[in-house]
């Protein structure tokens, strides 16, 4: 008589019947091996523009590039119709002002500063300096002549809506590509000098260790 009731014969026709599991086919391993190595690569990674040991210039001067980049995409005179990248000038300053942000980008993540682009961003620095000063602005108002007149406005409450309209007439988009271009500008020159007196303390420093 055989016994019905033998535990090794039982687990033995568990495994008989039980289905043999699929090997995975090369793509599934593909695929998944791509993924461990993008993984692998990313990990530790910083997130974009965000950087908390990177030097502070880095952020500003990227902040003048993007009031460049929206002084390009608004008009450069009171018609809103005529918006400043539709301007041969217009372009060029917009891509100007790219070049500035994606270096400042590059600098952020990897702390290496590329100066070409902001040495360019000296030239819409001079064209805003030229219509600011340079020509006679329009401010769609005959009595208004000068920012003397316009700044003037300031002055009573009531005047504050002619003042809006004196900066739209004479072009808001002039002026953000102005003042990002100065402040591109301004940042550079001020960490240029920075980093002179840093290097200066650091030599400093390290002809003050070697006499002791």
């Amino acid at each position: 008589m055989t016994d019905t009731n033998d535990p090794i014969r039982d687990d033995l026709e568990l495994i008989e019947e039980a289905p043999a599991s699929s090997p995975q086919t090369p793509q599934a391993q593909k695929v998944d091996y791509l993924a461990l190595i993008f993984s692998r690569l990313t990990m530790g990674m910083n997130c974009p523009m965000f950087n908390p040991r990177s030097d502070p210039m880095y952020f500003r001067i990227f902040f003048g590039g993007l009031l460049m980049f929206i002084g390009t995409l608004i008009p450069f005179d009171g018609d809103w119709a005529h918006r400043g990248y539709l301007t041969f000038s217009g372009s060029i300053w917009m891509i100007i002002a790219l070049g500035v942000m994606w270096s400042m980008w590059g600098a952020v993540s990897s702390g290496a500063l590329r100066m070409k682009w902001i040495l360019y961003a000296f030239f819409p620095f001079v064209w805003g300096l030229w219509h600011l000063f340079m020509t006679p602005p329009d401010f769609g108002s005959v009595d208004l002549k000068t920012w003397g007149d316009v700044f003037g406005l300031l002055s009573s409450q009531e005047n504050f809506p002619k003042f809006g309209n004196a900066l739209q007439s004479f072009g808001p988009g002039k002026l953000l590509v102005f003042f990002g271009a100065l402040m591109v500008e301004f940042q550079f020159i001020v960490g240029l000098f920075g980093g002179v007196k840093k290097s200066k303390e650091i030599k400093a420093n390290r002809s003050a260790q070697r006499r002791r």
